[in-house]
Parts: structure tokens; sequence; C-alpha cells
């Protein structure tokens, strides 16, 4: 598994290092990460993964909305 720091990991995903870590801290991106005492290192066959459900979610939500 590739490990990134958070700078990489939300340059991945398209978010700015603040907003990043609110996901971290509230749980959206559990399972994405570990934690190395403070640091926080995450994985990028995961978040990658994570990235393909949530445009999977996003993409589902905007198509029922448009079937109504």
């Amino acid at each position: 598994m590739t490990k990134l720091l958070p700078e990489e990991a939300f340059q991945i995903i398209g978010c700015k290092y603040d907003y990043g870590m609110r996901l971290v801290r509230t749980g959206k991106l559990d399972g994405t990460f570990y934690r190395l005492g403070r640091r926080v290192i995450f994985m990028k066959e995961k978040l990658e993964l994570w990235q393909e459900n949530q445009l999977g979610t996003h993409q589902d939500k905007a198509g029922l909305s448009m079937a109504r």
C-alpha cells in the first residue's frame, strides 16, 4: 500500500487541508487512514476507493432527483 501525507491525500480528493482534516475529525474518511501518534497517514488505494464510492453516491442522487 502506498502511504500519503494529508497534503498529498487531499490533493487526490480535491479538497483543501482544513476541510480534509475536518473530514478526518468527523469520521467521514474512516478506513482510509491510520494514526501514528498525532500524525495522520493515508493509504492511497483505500482513499481512491472512498473517492469512487463518493462519486457514485453523488451520481446516484443526481440521477434520482432528475427522474422525479
